[in-house]
């Protein structure tokens, strides 16, 4: 079904009698539904957008600049390859999540991207220094 709010349309799923907060990207509802966070990061380089996403029985989580990603192993640097996109991926172990994007900054990068590989980025850097090279230089425009 089609919602309309503050001049925006938006699905709402059948059944959903929650509200949008907005104080933060979440969702309240009667419905069982993932936490979703989104938040502007203040990093030693510059600012990027920190996702974190969990659900029972799992959790990804993502830096977003304005040139690519570093993110958790639930990303496919196969699919960003395709499409032309900056990824760095780290992955966490059983004994070090990668639950909040922070958690990413010391997590060591496993898998590059061609694009990313085009910026410096290479596999053992950590995430922070990734994010350090996507957030120098031109922005992708």
């Amino acid at each position: 079904m089609l919602s309309r709010r503050s001049g925006l349309e938006f699905f709402v799923p059948e059944g959903y009698s929650g509200q949008f907060t907005k104080s933060r990207n979440e969702c309240k509802s009667d419905m069982t539904l993932p936490k979703a966070e989104q938040r502007v990061l203040e990093t030693p380089h510059g600012k990027a957008i920190g996702a974190s996403y969990r659900w029972e029985g799992g959790q990804y989580c993502a830096i977003h600049t304005e040139r690519g990603l570093v993110g958790c192993g639930i990303f496919s640097v196969e699919c960003a390859d395709e499409f032309n996109m900056a990824f760095a991926i780290a992955k966490g172990t059983p004994q070090s999540l990668l639950i909040e994007p922070e958690d990413l900054y010391q997590a060591k990068i496993v898998a590059v991207s061609r694009a990313a590989q085009q910026m410096g980025i290479t596999r053992g850097m950590t995430g922070l220094e990734a994010v350090e090279k996507m957030l120098a230089g031109p922005s992708a425009q």
